[in-house]
C-alpha cells in the first residue's frame, strides 16, 4: 500500500511539473499598439468628423487579440446654406401702367439675414431673411415723391453647388412686379 501511495505521489509530481513547464512558456511579454485616426470634412453646410481607434495586443505565445472601435459620424449644420451674395434684376408696372425696372444686390449672412439695395426707377434698401429651405421674405423701402414706400419681396432661393438662384415677386402701394438673380455662397 505504501508503494502504491508513493507511485501515486510520484505520478502527481510528474504531472504537476509538466503543467508548470507548459504554463511558464505561455506568456512572457505583451505588446499593445493603439492607433487613432481622425478625419474632418467640411462643406458650406456640413461638418463631418469620423474617428477610428484600433488596438492590437500581441502575446509572445501565439495569441493575438484585435479590438477595433469606430465612433459614429456626426453632421452638424454650420450656418445658413444660402450665406453669400446675390444680384439681379427687378421689373414691374405701376397702377397707371408705367413700366418700372432696375437692379438689386443683397448679401445673406450665416443666420439667413438679407440686406442690400435696389436701384433703377426706384432706389432703396432691402432687409429680410431667407430660411434654410429657401423661403425668402424681405421688405424694400424707398422714398418716392417725398413719401416713404415699402415693397414686400417674397420668393424662393435655390442652391446648385455654390450657385444661389433667387426668384419671386415684389408688391407695394401703386406698383408690383418680379425679380430674379444669381450669386455665390461664401
Amino acid at each position: 500500500m505504501k508503494k502504491n501511495i508513493l507511485i501515486l505521489m510520484l505520478s502527481c509530481l510528474i504531472v504537476l511539473s509538466l503543467l508548470l513547464a507548459a504554463c511558464s512558456c505561455e506568456e512572457t511579454s505583451n505588446t499593445t499598439t493603439t492607433t487613432t485616426t481622425t478625419s474632418t470634412t467640411t462643406s458650406p453646410t456640413t461638418t463631418t468628423t469620423s474617428t477610428t481607434t484600433s488596438t492590437t495586443t500581441t502575446q509572445t505565445t501565439t495569441q493575438t487579440q484585435t479590438t477595433t472601435t469606430t465612433t459614429t459620424t456626426t453632421e452638424t449644420e454650420t450656418g445658413n446654406p444660402f450665406e453669400g451674395s446675390v444680384s439681379g434684376n427687378w421689373t414691374g408696372r405701376t397702377v397707371l401702367g408705367q413700366t418700372v425696372a432696375g437692379t438689386f444686390s443683397v448679401t445673406v449672412d450665416d443666420e439667413g439675414n438679407v440686406t442690400g439695395t435696389f436701384i433703377g426707377d426706384y432706389i432703396g434698401t432691402i432687409e429680410g431673411s431667407v430660411d434654410a429651405s429657401g423661403n425668402l421674405n424681405a421688405v424694400g423701402t424707398a422714398t418716392i415723391g417725398g413719401e416713404i414706400m415699402q415693397f414686400i419681396w417674397a420668393g424662393t432661393a435655390t442652391l446648385s453647388e455654390n450657385t444661389i438662384s433667387v426668384q419671386g415677386t415684389w408688391t407695394g402701394t401703386g406698383a408690383s412686379g418680379t425679380f430674379t438673380g444669381t450669386g455665390t455662397t461664401s
